[in-house]
């Protein structure tokens, strides 16, 4: 008996997916695979989904739609599809999708991660709180981990030692933001292994996994409720650093003064001290925070070593250039900037081969919309996911999209579809500091060492996450 109700609610269950995936929502309706009941097309995306979504751009055009599960899902590749979606019809767009996993993950949508009314006042206080950061102050801690940076390296230049650049990189962004929103200084003595910071390195990375790949249970209707529980009771990474987080918050009341603030936890205390039900906001933003200017920052150091060791002419003409602009000096500033267009468009296009995040964070539509000149439909509490892979290597925008050309990008024309911090309101709220940190590491690295390949190839394999990069790799490091 017990059986015969199970496999009646199972068969109910297919029926009820496969005719609500099946039915005809609008005469605009996007293209997309033929899904399957349950799954929808989760089965077809594999282990790279980026990949696999960008080659469906291919066969279904530049805005599509796929099924994760029960969750109605458009990937747009457009630059100016995505413009009008999150600049024009930003008010549309401009929630997260109600998942376990991101509700989660944001402490009840608390931060910038935010999925509700209260995300638009957040993100004008977390604006203002940066603003009130000393810009002299940012830049000197960005000087100080450059030369922290540059003088390891050096370390194993003397010694001829090869170079893996992976922990290095993740030291040099995360001791930047452990010093911009927390006033503490992590030591490049110290092991990053076994230090105060070890704690964090693969909770980090198990949390940006989670975020990126996606799980069952989030796209399940009848699971979703369940596999939030299962997620309360499980978690790890999660909860390790949340609870660093809290222990500086509560170290940070003891000793604040309102007057002086130190760091961007100090200034979102004074921001949102009249509402103590704010106090979820602050912990998470700084939470928000310190993960997205680690990792992705990290990842675009480590995939600029990989091609400047797999392309030495290219790494040349940008050594001089750098070279010419700094003349005497031994240190690169922000201000060379405006003098190195060639190593500003190695950085473009180290971001638009690989972008860091390949879809960002998901976008979720508020209500029905038409776009494109009345030629898309997207229907209410669709997910949204823009491609920057697809739009990176969408071929009416970039000639031969899959090789390594930096000198795309001395062309104006393909300043337009170039957007790795995403556009519109909900953009990376950091991307100034992030950009300003790519600019002084790749300009420095490059400044003082010749990046040379070990004798074999190295692999761009990546593992798909909410930021890819490569596999580890080493390098020799010589003098210039």
């Amino acid at each position: 008996m017990i059986f015969n109700i199970l496999l009646f609610i199972f068969l109910f269950c297919i029926v009820h997916s496969g005719l609500k995936k099946y039915k005809k929502i609008h005469d605009k309706e996007l293209k997309g695979p033929f899904p399957i009941p349950i799954l929808g097309n989760l089965h077809q995306l594999g282990k790279a989904p980026h990949h696999t979504l960008t080659d469906m751009h291919k066969l279904y055009g530049d805005i599509f739609r796929v099924h994760f599960g029960d969750v109605y899902t458009v990937v747009v590749s457009d630059p100016n599809l995505i413009r009008e979606m999150f600049i024009d019809n930003h008010e549309t767009f401009m929630y997260r999708p109600l998942l376990p996993t991101f509700k989660f993950g944001s402490g009840g949508y608390h931060g910038l991660s935010l999925s509700n009314e209260r995300w638009e006042r957040t993100r004008e206080l977390v604006q203002n709180a940066m603003k009130r950061a000393s810009i002299k102050k940012i830049y000197n801690i960005l000087d100080d981990q450059v030369y922290e940076l540059i003088k390891s390296m050096k370390v194993y230049q003397k010694s001829c030692e090869p170079f893996e650049i992976h922990l290095f990189a993740q030291r040099f962004t995360l001791s930047i933001m452990f010093k911009y929103i927390f006033d503490e200084d992590v030591s490049y003595d110290e092991d990053i292994t076994k230090g105060k910071i070890s704690g964090l390195v693969q909770p980090m990375e198990d949390i940006f996994k989670s975020l990126g790949s996606g799980k069952l249970g989030d796209f399940i209707t009848v699971a979703q409720p369940f596999y939030y529980q299962w997620l309360k009771l499980t978690d790890k990474p999660f909860s390790t650093v949340n609870k660093f987080i809290h222990k500086r918050y509560l170290e940070h009341l003891k000793t604040i003064d309102n007057n002086n603030p130190r760091d961007l936890m100090d200034i979102l205390i004074n921001e949102f001290s009249n509402d103590k039900d704010l106090i979820p906001t602050i912990l998470q933003t700084c939470l928000d925070m310190f993960l997205a200017g680690n990792d992705t920052t990290a990842a675009s150091i480590i995939w600029f070593t990989l091609r400047m060791q797999e392309h030495p002419e290219i790494q040349m003409k940008a050594y001089n250039e750098i070279k010419e602009a700094v003349g005497n000096r031994d240190r690169v500033l922000l201000s060379d900037r405006p003098k190195t267009p060639y190593l500003n468009a190695i950085i473009k296009e180290g971001l638009r081969l690989n972008p860091v995040g390949p879809f960002g964070l998901p976008h979720r539509s508020s209500n029905d919309i038409i776009i494109g000149g009345g030629h898309y439909f997207i229907p209410k509490d669709s997910q949204i996911l823009i491609n920057y892979r697809g739009l990176g290597f969408n071929e009416k925008y970039f000639e031969n999209p899959s090789q390594y050309d930096p000198s795309r990008f001395l062309n104006k024309n393909n300043i337009d579809p170039y957007m790795p911090f995403g556009v519109g309101p909900r953009s990376c709220i950091g991307q100034s500091l992030a950009a300003d940190e790519q600019y002084l590491a790749f300009s420095n690295i490059l400044l003082n060492f010749n990046l040379k390949n070990i004798g074999k190839p190295v692999s761009d394999h990546e593992e798909f996450g909410l930021t890819l990069k490569p596999n580890k790799f080493k390098v020799l490091l010589e003098s210039r």
